[in-house]
């Protein structure tokens, strides 16, 4: 079996790769490009039989990243695999126009992510104060003490969404789109915003204010510029003919 193509994105086709040895860029280093009309896929070959790991997770979002720097990037889902570059070419044919169509609706702009997870404990506390009865003793029935961890539950997930809507309502002005990604748990806040690339500074500078303000009560996790995984069909879930 011949080796296969692990699919990361697609580009325009004049799209700037650095080249050289030693490579310029490490994180580049392992991708070329697929070229079909105006359009080139970017992509890495993976060994015989070998199936994507994290190690090649990682090598496809740096890669992306890297490539960013020089123009609109549509990221497509991580394992997407082709047989061969002919294979490559003929879905680039096939998709061309909707392809150029997304990259020109995303030249300029860039995704930034923002996560934010409140204290536990503190945001406990915090619901003990407001809520009194919460603070007795646990009960003894089973039945009493699922209704009441599903009360707090319910409790901590409303300050998240309370938060949440702050934070939007704040760095939204900022953004030409915003989608909320879903949270692992009752405290953490998970955005992402489409921004253009010319604003970043400012963007920065406000997450910047909403970290002072929050205090240590609450982590943040701040991360971009990236291509637009949440704001492109094709990255939440190739279609069928991106897929083998």
């Amino acid at each position: 079996m011949s080796a296969a193509l692990l699919i990361c994105g697609v580009v325009r086709t004049g799209h700037p790769v650095p080249a050289g040895t030693p490579a310029p860029d490490d994180a580049i280093a392992s991708v070329r490009l697929v070229h079909a009309g105006s359009l080139a896929a970017v992509v890495r070959d993976l060994p015989d039989d070998a199936l994507p790991c994290e190690d090649d997770a990682g090598r496809y979002l740096d890669a992306l990243i890297a490539l960013l720097r020089g123009g609109p990037v549509l990221p497509i889902r991580f394992g997407t695999v082709a047989p061969d570059e002919d294979a490559v070419r003929e879905l680039l044919d096939d998709a061309g126009d909707e392809l150029a169509d997304r990259l020109d609706a995303l030249d300029g702009l860039v995704e930034v992510r923002l996560r934010i997870d409140a204290n536990l404990d503190a945001e406990l506390r915090a619901l003990v104060a407001a809520s009194p009865a919460l603070a007795g003793a646990r009960p003894k029935r089973l039945d009493d003490q699922v209704q009441r961890g599903a009360q707090i539950g319910a409790r901590l997930a409303e300050r998240r969404d309370e938060l949440g809507e702050q934070v939007r309502a704040r760095l939204q002005p900022l953004a030409v789109a915003h989608t909320t990604v879903d949270s692992q748990t009752a405290t953490e806040v998970n955005h992402a915003y489409l921004i253009r690339a010319e604003v970043l500074c400012a963007f920065d500078a406000a997450v910047q204010e909403l970290r002072e303000e929050l205090g240590e009560r609450h982590a943040i996790e701040y991360a971009g510029p990236l291509p637009a995984f949440e704001f492109t069909d094709l990255s939440r879930g190739a279609p069928a003919r991106w897929g083998w």
